[in-house]
This record gives C-alpha cells, sequence and structure tokens, in this order.
C-alpha cells in the first residue's frame, strides 16, 4: 500500500519519473550492480541545463539534460521537418481509415439485413439448418461490421487526435530551435569581435591598453 503510494507521487513528478537512475533502482536487486551503474553514469558527461523550464500549452515543463542531448540537438533540424511530415501523413492516413471503415461498415450491416431475411425465410419454410446458419452469419456479419466501425474510429480518435495534439508542439520546437540559433550567433559574434581586439591590442603593443592589473615581468 505505502509503496503504491510512493510510486504514484514518484509519477506526478516530471523529473523523477524520467530519472535513470530510480528506474534502475527500481528494477535492480543487485546492490553491486546498481553501484556499478551509478558509477558509470557518474563518468558519463551529461550537459548542462540552460533552460530550467520550457512553456507548453500544458504549463511549465521541467527541462531533464541527459546525455543524448547533445545528439538530438544536433539532429533537431532534421527531426523538426520529419517530424510535421511524417505527423501529418499518419493524421490523414488515420482519417482515411475512418472513413473507408464506416463505408465498410455500413455495407457490412446492409448484408446483415439481408442475411437475415433470409433466415427469417427459411425459418417460415421450416428449412431448420437453412435457419440457424443464415442466423449465425447475420450474428457474424454484424460482430465483423461493429468491430470494423470502431476499429476506424479508434485510429481517427486515438491516433490521429493524439497526434494532431502533438503536432501544435512544432511551433514550439521551432521556437526553441531558433533561440538556439540566435544564442549561437551572438556567441560567435562576441568571440569575433573578442579576438579582433585582441589581435589589434597585440599588434599596438602597448599594454597599458590591455587592462592588465598585474605586473609586467
Amino acid at each position: 500500500r505505502y509503496f503504491t503510494r510512493f510510486l504514484q507521487a514518484v509519477c506526478r513528478s516530471e523529473e523523477l519519473k524520467s530519472s535513470t537512475f530510480l528506474v534502475e533502482w527500481l528494477d535492480n536487486d543487485q546492490p553491486k550492480q546498481f553501484a556499478a551503474i551509478m558509477k558509470s553514469q557518474e563518468k558519463a558527461k551529461v550537459p548542462k541545463n540552460l533552460l530550467e523550464a520550457v512553456i507548453n500549452q500544458q504549463g511549465r515543463v521541467p527541462v531533464h539534460s541527459i546525455s543524448n542531448s547533445q545528439v538530438f540537438c544536433s539532429k533537431m533540424t532534421e527531426f523538426i521537418d520529419s517530424y510535421q511530415i511524417l505527423y501529418n501523413e499518419v493524421i490523414e492516413c488515420a482519417k482515411d481509415i475512418n472513413e473507408k471503415s464506416q463505408a465498410l461498415a455500413s455495407t457490412m450491416f446492409a448484408m446483415h439485413k439481408y442475411v437475415e431475411q433470409l433466415s427469417e425465410l427459411n425459418r417460415m419454410t421450416r428449412c431448420q439448418d437453412q435457419h440457424e446458419m443464415y442466423a449465425w452469419l447475420s450474428k457474424m456479419v454484424t460482430g465483423t461490421g461493429n468491430f470494423i466501425a470502431q476499429q476506424g474510429d479508434l485510429f481517427k480518435t486515438f491516433l490521429g487526435s493524439h497526434l494532431k495534439y502533438h503536432l501544435s508542439e512544432h511551433d514550439t520546437f521551432r521556437e526553441i530551435l531558433k533561440q538556439r540559433d540566435d544564442v549561437n550567433q551572438i556567441v560567435t559574434r562576441h568571440s569575433k569581435q573578442l579576438n579582433d581586439k585582441k589581435e589589434k591590442m597585440l599588434k599596438n603593443k602597448d599594454i597599458t591598453k590591455w587592462g592588465y592589473q598585474g605586473n609586467v615581468a
């Protein structure tokens, strides 16, 4: 009971539930193996967080840097472009599947009506075997039609709509990418200005303008 409450509390924390250390601690019952994992993680180079949180539709999302963050950032432009294209394609496919599923389900329901009439016709003429066969076939066609209709709706609702919601994050990704590029440009520009200034001072050979406060040997 208390362990369940602990896990539920952990899952409410965005930072804790994404912690690789916590996952390993819960999953690994061998102290030595866990200690080895901790030691290897200490040696891993994890980038420093430059952003504490990102704002999205649900509020503030804590930023948790991992060792793969640098790889993700290096491929971010390609990821964003492909992400938008593929999500739109899947959304359109889900919509198409739903439309065709509903059309096929309508055909199945129409068949059910005719097969049911055949069953009733055989019942009236006392052809019991034929009556039972068509009655069973009628139920099978109805069940299949309901399944097809529900499958189409599931694709549209739980896949298409789900991806459509996450597609709204595309603008946020673009904005973050622009912020990153802007910061890189500023750093590059200031670095160039600083190097140019250093080079100019070295050429002038006037130590008094270097801003150095110590003793010059």
